[in-house]
């Protein structure tokens, strides 16, 4: 009898233990969702078919992380078609001068503000967008601030007294009495008024000011726009505060020739030119609101609110209207 085991016995060699059978994987089925949520049903984001002979596997529940998703090069053909066809427009109406070069130039008014917003909604998405972004708001709060202090300049200053090719006139010629208090105390509201406005790139100043007004705090397009806007509502005032109440253009068309002020000094607003504003605020504010950027025409409209109102809503603006037409024609100028 051949005893296999006594041999081993003999010659000093333990016992070798069987060798487990092989088996696949025990499938661990994924922890149940937390109460109150549905339980998801396959397929969705990272599930795979199961191989033939395995256990199936599902991902865990919850949110996945998305999968990028490369753009389309169609979605930038209508900015750059607009961007293009705006230079050739422009230049041709600065070509032929008259009307259609004022027009730009009320244009030229409104324009940095809606290229702002478009490299705002690029720099949500692109760190050199962000950083063009923050560039181009130095250049429009020193437009602002140019503005402002023009405003200031051009009424303190004797404007009769300009320097021409034979004279030289002393300071005390071209400018009015007192003006150099006027125009330090300027510069002093103008600097606070930047300070103010820039502070709003800070965390948590945009923190607090999201206590009275709905605006995200971490969101770039929000801090932005509340940089500019701040700064455009405090220099506005600066004017008026250093001239003792009296609006700029009121004191310069009162200081120059009537021919002067509807002549080819263009400090004269035409008729014309609130149209040639109106015009030019529709699509800035339609780019404002994110189109072509980061919203479709359509998700831009209501965004805006331009949307079908109801009947409601249409008996209560024809109401109000007429309210305001009687007391205008009534109280306010019953003449």
């Amino acid at each position: 009898m051949d005893d296999t085991r006594g041999d081993d016995l003999h010659s000093g060699q333990p016992d070798q233990p069987d060798q487990p059978e092989e088996h696949p994987p025990a499938f661990h089925p994924p922890p149940l969702p937390a109460q109150g949520q549905p339980i998801p049903v396959p397929p969705y984001l990272g599930y795979s078919p199961p191989t033939p002979g395995q256990p199936a596997y599902y991902p865990q529940y919850g949110l996945q992380p998305l999968q990028a998703v490369p753009s389309s090069p169609r979605r930038y053909v209508i900015p750059v078609v607009i961007v293009v066809l705006g230079i050739f427009l422009a230049s041709a109406a600065f070509i032929l001068g008259g009307e259609p070069a004022r027009f730009m130039t009320v244009g030229l008014e409104i324009a940095p503000l809606a290229i702002l917003a478009v490299l705002a909604y690029g720099g949500t998405k692109n760190s050199v967008a962000a950083v063009f972004t923050y560039v181009w708001l130095v250049l429009v709060a020193l437009a602002v601030l140019f503005n402002s202090f023009a405003n200031v300049l051009i009424v303190v200053m004797n404007t009769n007294a300009l320097p021409t090719a034979g004279s030289r006139p002393s300071l005390s010629e071209l400018f009015k009495p007192g003006a150099g208090v006027i125009l330090l105390l300027t510069m002093l509201l103008l600097m606070l008024a930047t300070f103010i406005a820039f502070s709003m790139l800070l965390r948590p100043v945009r923190g607090l000011m999201s206590r009275i007004m709905p605006i995200d705090p971490d969101n770039f397009v929000h801090k932005i726009a509340l940089v500019v806007l701040t700064l455009i509502l405090f220099t506005s005032f600066v004017p008026l505060v250093v001239l003792g109440g009296k609006p700029p253009i009121l004191e310069i068309i009162t200081n120059v020739s009537p021919q002067s002020a509807t002549g080819d000094s263009g400090l004269g607003v035409t008729p014309l030119d609130l149209v040639y504003q109106f015009v030019w605020t529709i699509p800035a504010v339609l780019v404002a609101a994110g189109w072509p950027a980061v919203r479709r025409f359509r998700a831009m409209l209501v965004r805006l609110g331009m949307v079908r109102p109801s009947a409601a809503q249409v008996l209560i603006g024809v109401g109000t209207g007429l309210v305001m037409a009687v007391v205008a024609a009534l109280v306010i100028d019953p003449g």
